[in-house]
């Protein structure tokens, strides 16, 4: 596999995103708190949304991340990346409204790469040619 085509990016953010999640989600589900200690990131849109204690809220996106990842190393992974997209418009505006900034940030740049993942051409689809103007 050329390191250009389109199959070697899509693989690697699909499986960035896999191994990124799986950290996170065994973290939040087995409440480790090893990467971080989570439930201080759920505001109030959280909690607007799912009116429901903050370690069952943790606990929620734990096993969100984990639906994530099975639907990223299926032929569904687009939904998967979207599903991911979606998950992290609530704790972002959240991280802005607690001021973790440095987070938020972090949260953008994912979802950037989420939508990246959505938008990228299937492997078996060549892309499309750029002519020279």
């Amino acid at each position: 596999m050329h390191l250009r085509t389109g199959a070697f990016p899509l693989l690697l953010l699909r499986y960035t995103y896999v191994a990124f999640l799986s950290v996170m989600s065994i973290d939040k589900l087995l409440h480790f708190n090893v990467v971080d200690a989570w439930e201080r990131f759920a505001g109030p849109v959280v909690h607007a949304i799912l009116p429901v204690s903050t370690v069952a809220i943790v606990s929620i996106e734990g096993v969100v991340e984990i639906a994530i990842i099975a639907l990223l190393l299926t032929r569904w992974y687009r939904i998967g990346a979207l599903v991911l997209f979606l998950a992290i418009i609530p704790v972002w505006i959240d991280l802005m409204i607690l001021g973790f900034y440095d987070l938020a940030l972090h949260d953008l740049v994912v979802s950037a790469g989420a939508i990246a993942l959505v938008l990228l051409p299937p492997p078996e689809e060549k892309p499309p040619l750029v002519q020279a103007a």
